[in-house]
């Protein structure tokens, strides 16, 4: 938990302010049973009314004082915990995003999820309970025993040993709760898995009529949840019967004696009356003492988590020799015998000497069969992943010894999975660039082909689109990723499988604009159609991780059979 401390430093003065105004209102709480002894023994036994008015005045003021403490402890507390929560969701946000893609393969979605909202909320709700019942709770039952000792020494007796006994049964129910909650957590993380995957893949649920077996796999995970809160729940169930049980034995105990002390003159009723005050507020303190460490049991398998991802040291970050003058200006892209293994893989590497050199303002297409590494190779120039062996440079600078934000922020990438963000189209072409001018919105939406499309909807640039792209085509989809891209203006630009739901008509009108209007701009093009490279300066035919041939498409012809057989095989004898 010292490692979540730091989040409250900030709200350290509400964090210490709100018990006391808490130690205000049980103070008042233990003094009415007290006044009200004077008040039955003196006032209405007595028959004396001005004794009556007086203590009932003196009640109402004491009354008064611990509402305004409640509402006090209740203001700061709420302060403290809800920016706790803040800094805390923001804190572990920014870490997330910080993450290399071989550090978010160590958590699924629906973990981290989770941990963001449900785990931090249970770290709020369990901060914002300590400040007023950790406070609150002993207080009154502490403060009742001495004010049952100070009434009748040997009353307080059968209190004292009987709330030692149930605290200590308590603190065991809680030791055998704790394991629980955490393997509830991880039940709660399959669930909010699950139906992510579901809701993501929908159209693919209802396309091969699987709705039957998604709601079979829900089902699972939902009834393993279901069991595991019911186990936990199981535990945690004997606390409060526990407690309520031993003290109406204590008041029991209390009633007989206390009878047996009346009647020998030994105590008054009105104290008989105030100590059973005394056991109403023990009681209550010892509920709410275990509803606290039942929520403590919860909120530690959630800062557990919580610190998990905290304490993940990303992979790959700017290295403190970084150099903080570079950035990525001509666009030159060397790889010098790059090996590359994804983390924890066995077998054969993904890439395996691959070498090249890719001079400024040049277009390279990239070719290969499905799993020879093409993605992987472009992933590793804005440091997506980082090379294993041999040496990436861009600039003639080593891409590790760039500062991150530097070496990306001159790349402009469209991956396979086009993802586009709610808001308007507007929104999302200046996701890159956010000052970009409206003019360079309409110039690259107007290079990426997606003018067709946004000029005959009817807010134009203003036109609303849903989560990821919902609502629209795959190939405008692309066409907006693509400008996303180009307004970047970005020194090297990057399209992984861009176009592949584009037609061809309009693949060919988005190639021309680009050599006319980006000739600066080295472009690195990944495609399954060789007509979406033949245009290129020169076209790298990866096999099986490794480079097969390099060069123009007419030198390919001639001395690649991979790629004379695809040319082949797409465009048919007379082609090749």
């Amino acid at each position: 938990m010292k490692r979540l401390a730091v989040y409250m430093k900030p709200y350290i003065v509400f964090f210490l302010v709100a018990p006391v105004f808490k130690a205000i209102e049980a103070s008042a709480e233990l003094l009415q049973p007290k006044i009200m002894t004077t008040t039955v023994n003196a006032g209405i036994i007595a028959g004396d009314v001005s004794v009556i008015w007086r203590n009932g005045l003196l009640m109402l003021g004491v009354a008064l004082v611990g509402i305004a403490g409640g509402v006090g402890a209740c203001w700061f507390a709420a302060k403290s915990s809800q920016g706790f929560g803040a800094d805390l969701r923001r804190a572990v946000f920014q870490k997330v995003q910080s993450f290399s893609f071989s550090d978010l393969d160590r958590f699924s979605t629906g973990s981290l999820v989770t941990r963001l909202t449900n785990d931090i909320t249970q770290l709020e709700n369990t901060s914002l309970m300590m400040q007023r019942i950790m406070v609150r709770a002993p207080l009154l039952c502490i403060g009742a025993i001495i004010m049952t000792i100070s009434i009748q020494p040997r009353l307080a007796v059968a209190l004292v040993s009987m709330a030692v006994a149930l605290l200590c049964a308590v603190l065991f129910i809680m030791g055998r709760a704790f394991p629980l909650f955490g393997q509830v957590q991880q039940c709660l993380d399959a669930v909010n898995t699950t139906m992510q995957e579901n809701l993501a893949g929908m159209r693919t649920v209802k396309s091969f009529v699987r709705a039957g077996f998604e709601v079979e796999r829900f089902d699972r995970v939902n009834e393993r949840l279901y069991n595991t809160s019911v186990a936990a729940g199981r535990v945690m169930a004997f606390s409060q019967p526990t407690v309520y049980f031993g003290m109406n034995i204590a008041a029991l105990i209390v009633l007989w004696r206390g009878g047996r002390l009346v009647a020998g003159r030994e105590m008054e009723v009105g104290q008989i009356m105030a100590v059973m005050q005394y056991i109403t507020q023990i009681l209550f303190s010892l509920s709410m003492l275990g509803f606290l460490l039942i929520n403590l049991v919860r909120a530690r398998a959630s800062a557990l988590r919580v610190i998990e991802v905290l304490e993940v040291e990303p992979k790959i970050r700017s290295s403190p020799e970084a150099r903080r003058d570079a950035c990525v200006t001509r666009g030159e892209v060397e790889f010098r015998n790059v090996t590359f293994r994804y983390p924890g893989a066995v077998g054969d590497p993904v890439l395996s000497g691959v070498s090249f050199h890719l001079r400024p303002g040049e277009t390279l297409g990239v070719l290969g069969g499905t799993g020879s590494g093409k993605s992987t190779l472009v992933h590793l120039i804005p440091r997506l992943y980082d090379v294993t062996n041999g040496q990436l440079l861009v600039d003639g600078v080593d891409v590790r010894d760039y500062v991150l934000e530097s070496l990306r922020a001159g790349i402009g990438m469209v991956l396979q999975d086009t993802v586009l963000f709610s808001g308007t189209i507007e929104d999302n072409l200046r996701w890159g660039a956010p000052d970009a001018s409206c003019e360079s919105l309409q110039k690259a939406a107007s290079q990426a082909q997606a003018t067709q499309f946004i000029d005959k909807m009817p807010l134009g640039y203003g036109s609303p689109i849903g989560q990821r792209g919902a609502g629209l085509s795959g190939g405008q989809r692309q066409r907006l990723s693509i400008a996303r891209a180009l307004v970047k203006n970005p020194s090297i630009l990057i399209l992984d499988d861009a176009t592949s739901a584009v037609d061809t008509r309009t693949e060919v009108a988005l190639r021309q604009a680009l050599r006319e209007e980006r000739r600066a701009a080295t472009t690195i093009i990944i495609a399954q159609r060789v007509t979406s490279v033949m245009g290129a300066d020169r076209i790298l035919v990866l096999e099986n991780g490794r480079v097969s041939a390099i060069g123009r498409h007419e030198e390919l012809l001639e001395s690649c059979p991979a790629y004379r057989e695809l040319c082949r095989l797409q465009l048919g004898t007379e082609a090749v």
